[in-house]
């Protein structure tokens, strides 16, 4: 079924090209069922002939494929509602096909509009505004300074989690680290028990050797949490 499927995919005439695939590789159309059973007649045409109407075919078909990609381009330009960066606007600028967690570069400087949601860039040099490329405006975000100099795609912050048995010192680590942590980032900590509620002061307790049934106390660190 599946190359049956194939065939009748490579055989048809799509609407874009205005051939099929397998005359636009092979020059002839594929034999049909009947074809094969009766015979089939043969156009009287020279080897020469028949590359010189391949290669026409081809030509239009690529002419084609363009044409549909310009109307599609233009469709979408008109639909869309990108932002707009007007000329000496500094942006930053990420190449989308890099992954997603590649940093942003720049910034850089808008330097003329090419078309329609496209814009040329440019970096400051001691000799004037250098071009470094044309970039779309879904590779482009408004530059905004901060301490690192780039904006990092990862919108959730990082988690470090800091775990050892009760008394091994977690709580002295996390005050030594935060302070130097913050003068760089915004940090919320988050101790575990937490002693100041009611249910972590019971939490307390077992900890200090008070008897607390196995069960209870799992039930317990849960909704500590």
């Amino acid at each position: 079924m599946l190359s049956e499927a194939i065939f009748k995919l490579n055989s048809c005439v799509h609407r874009t090209t205005g051939h099929s695939p397998f005359y636009l590789v092979y020059g002839f159309h594929p034999p049909i069922d009947k074809e094969l059973t009766i015979g089939r007649i043969f156009e009287d045409t020279s080897l020469l002939q028949k590359e010189y109407n391949l290669q026409i075919a081809r030509n239009e078909a690529i002419s084609s494929i363009y044409k549909k990609e310009t109307e599609n381009k233009a469709r979408h330009d008109a639909t869309c509602s990108e932002p707009k960066y007007t000329i000496g606007e500094k942006v930053w600028y990420k190449n989308n096909t890099a992954g997603k967690f590649k940093k942003w570069k720049g910034p850089f400087i808008i330097t003329c509009k090419k078309e329609i949601n496209c814009y040329s860039l440019g970096e400051e040099t001691q000799k004037g505004v250098k071009f470094i490329r044309d970039a779309y405006t879904r590779q482009l975000k408004p530059f905004t300074p901060n301490i690192t100099g780039y904006i990092n795609e990862v919108k959730r912050g990082a988690l470090i989690a800091i775990e050892g048995c009760d008394k091994t010192g977690k709580t002295s680590q996390i005050q030594e680290i935060i302070p130097i942590l913050n003068k760089t980032f915004t940090v919320v900590s988050f101790n575990f028990p937490d002693r100041t509620t009611d249910i972590g002061q019971l939490i307390d307790k077992y900890l200090k050797e008070t008897d607390v049934e196995q069960h209870a106390i799992r039930h317990l660190f849960s909704a500590n949490r």
